[in-house]
């Protein structure tokens, strides 16, 4: 007497004709686990009394998954193929199960019901005892977890009976408590006769929405008439004419492809005339870009107060032996490249299509100019050291004017700049917003993200060629650096400026290394995107300026407390500042100036000296190398 069992029949009957066989549908009077069990024991030991010869195979919908068990493991061990359909029996002997997931036909319930009435309320569902439509009410629940749904009541039992289950739609109908209905099967709807549910609809349909499940045609004919707001279905034809299939390839030998097998879900539901208003998710940054500004007032704070310091002390011995041009091309850089920050929070929320589009394109320029300024300036240093050093070993002596060390840079900054001008003339970056992939019921764009990209997408490779030159040669240059810096990690200079030259260096490359591979994950989450950039940023900036800074104003302030000590023990500064070669081996001195520190005077030797010697001292402006020889040096 249920008609889903009946467009189940159908289809069983009409494919079993074409293949050449009999189908033969029976079905226990009462909705009872064990009179099923009985009626299986009667066919397979008495098939003459069901007008069969031999059963050559069995397929269940089981009405209790665990009772069943005894019954279809009898028929299988006479050799029957069994199968189950609609309803499984997992623990038990049978080979196949053929149906709709129960789970995932339960959220479409679910799905329906919020795309129908996303302003939700309370809901409640109408069921029966069987392990499907327990799985279908967690698929409902699952699907409504998270919306303005809440589930009012627990689930009716109506033990697959339609004048129970329409009886209980009644009472709630009537409860103002109650705003949505669903049945996981669909009994209140399958008397052949439509009148006792449409008379139901003419009084409650106002005020509650009602999803079904099954979609035969009585139900069909319903919501013709428009009064139900959705049906979710199974396949029954389908299911019937999958399962012989599947038993006359068991009986032919040929291996089964799979354990269950899915048929489709089938939505049917009215349309409003008027929609419900979109609910968007534009994805702003909103609050998070004060995390960039904060960053970026940090890095600009701190670069400032060590260019002020650079030029209160630019003729101390500690600022000079660093080169106050390389000391401020850092904080520059710093500052340039940490100002990357304040473009990367410019949205369309605020601001024009245009300034937008100025912003995404200034944001390549920042980081890139103020990283080649930055690297350049460590680059220089670290490469001075090393030609120092090789020049020592050689007993020869060099001279490295600032100008030597400022060629390279301006090499690097060139090329860079050569490739962003392309970039900007050629194909700029602009400002576009994209949808996501998520929609709601009625399959409208839900959510949207705003994000830099080319303004002509179709051209070849769009930004990857430009980036990708960038990414050659800043990269390999970064490379090449931290080779240079591992070099020269064993060559002491004042200061220990090669020991933190090579810090800074391994933390952009360790930086660079695992930043860059999450950037390309997150690049259509723009919360986590801008996140990584600005963190990244700071890191790179922060570190190059305090490993660098910090340790000279420590030695800084030694050797002011080193003087006020001598003062206080009435030690007076050396008069002379520094000395000379007069090409016989012998000592020049001149005058040290009132402004001069006490510095020390080292006597230089002939070529023939220095090679009697095991040690030697390598003094070149006012930075001091030891080689691996012995010192040669009168301290005065």
């Amino acid at each position: 007497g249920n008609p889903f069992f009946d467009e189940v029949a159908k289809g069983c009957v009409a494919t079993a004709l074409s293949l050449d066989v009999t189908c033969h549908v029976y079905a226990p009077v009462n909705l009872d686990a064990q009179e099923q069990n009985d009626l299986v024991y009667d066919i397979v030991n008495n098939p003459g009394k069901y007008n069969m010869t031999k059963v050559d195979g069995l397929a269940i919908s089981t009405n209790d998954p665990v009772i069943n068990i005894e019954a279809i493991n009898y028929a299988m061990s006479l050799g029957i193929p069994v199968v189950t359909f609609d309803s499984d029996s997992p623990d038990s002997k049978r080979l196949a199960f053929i149906s709709t997931n129960s789970t995932a036909f339960g959220e479409e319930l679910g799905k329906v019901l919020n795309q129908l009435s996303p302003e939700g309320g309370g809901y409640a569902m109408i069921t029966s005892p069987s392990l499907n439509l327990q799985l279908r009410e967690e698929g409902v629940r699952m699907a409504l977890k998270g919306t303005k749904w809440v589930e009012r009541y627990p689930p009716f039992n109506c033990q697959e009976n339609g004048t129970l289950a329409l009886e209980k739609m009644y009472q709630w109908g009537a409860d103002l408590t109650v705003d949505g209905i669903v049945p996981v099967g669909g009994w209140p709807m399958f008397n052949p006769d439509p009148m006792p549910y449409i008379n139901y609809a003419r009084i409650y349909n106002y005020n509650t929405t009602s999803v079904v499940a099954d979609t035969i045609p009585v139900q069909m004919d319903i919501m013709n008439a428009g009064f139900v707001d959705g049906l979710v279905g199974q396949l029954p034809y389908a299911i019937g004419s999958l399962f012989v299939q599947v038993l006359l390839n068991i009986t032919e030998g040929k291996k089964l492809e799979e354990d269950v097998y899915g048929t489709h879900v089938l939505e049917v539901l009215r349309v409003p005339l008027v929609l419900p208003p979109v609910q968007m998710n534009y994805n702003y940054l909103g609050g998070l870009v004060a995390l960039g500004y904060t960053l970026f007032a940090i890095v600009a704070l701190i670069a400032i107060i060590f260019l002020y310091w650079i030029y209160a002390n630019q003729d101390t011995r500690t600022v000079r032996a660093s080169q106050p041009v390389f000391m401020a091309m850092l904080c520059g850089g710093s500052l340039l490249m940490a100002s990357a920050m304040i473009p990367l929070g410019i949205e369309d929320k605020n601001y024009t299509q245009r300034g937008t589009d100025i912003a995404c394109m200034s944001i390549p320029w920042l980081l890139v100019i103020g990283f080649c300024t930055i690297f350049a300036a460590l680059l220089t240093k670290t490469w001075r050291i090393v030609r120092i050093l090789e020049n020592a070993a050689r007993f020869q002596r060099v001279k490295i004017s600032v100008t030597d060390v400022l060629y390279p840079y301006f090499a690097l900054l060139a090329a860079n700049v050569i490739i962003l001008i392309c970039w900007t003339v050629i194909n700029p970056l602009v400002y576009d917003r994209t949808a996501t992939p998520s929609r709601d019921g009625w399959n409208r764009v839900i959510s949207t993200y705003g994000h830099c990209v080319s303004s002509n997408p179709d051209s070849k490779g769009a930004a990857a060629p430009y980036l990708g030159c960038l990414a050659i040669i800043n990269g390999g240059l970064l490379i090449l650096a931290n080779l240079m810096a591992y070099r020269a990690r064993n060559i002491r200079t004042e200061f220990g400026e090669s020991h933190y030259i090579a810090i800074v260096m391994a933390s952009m490359m360790q930086a660079f290394l695992i930043g860059i591979p999450i950037i390309f994950l997150v690049l259509n989450q723009p919360s986590a995107y801008y996140t990584v950039i600005v963190f990244l940023d700071f890191a790179v900036c922060l570190a190059t300026l305090l490993f660098m800074f910090v340790p000279k104003i420590l030695a800084h302030r030694e050797i002011l407390a080193k003087k006020r000590a001598k003062a206080r023990n009435g030690d007076e500064p050396s008069m002379v500042s520094s000395t000379e070669d007069n090409g016989e081996g012998g000592l020049k001195f001149r005058k040290r100036d009132s402004g001069d520190e006490p510095v020390r005077v080292q006597r230089r030797t002939s070529l023939n000296e220095r090679k009697n010697n095991s040690d030697l001292d390598v003094n070149v402006g006012s930075t001091t190398l030891r080689s691996t020889r012995s010192t040669l040096s009168n301290s005065a």
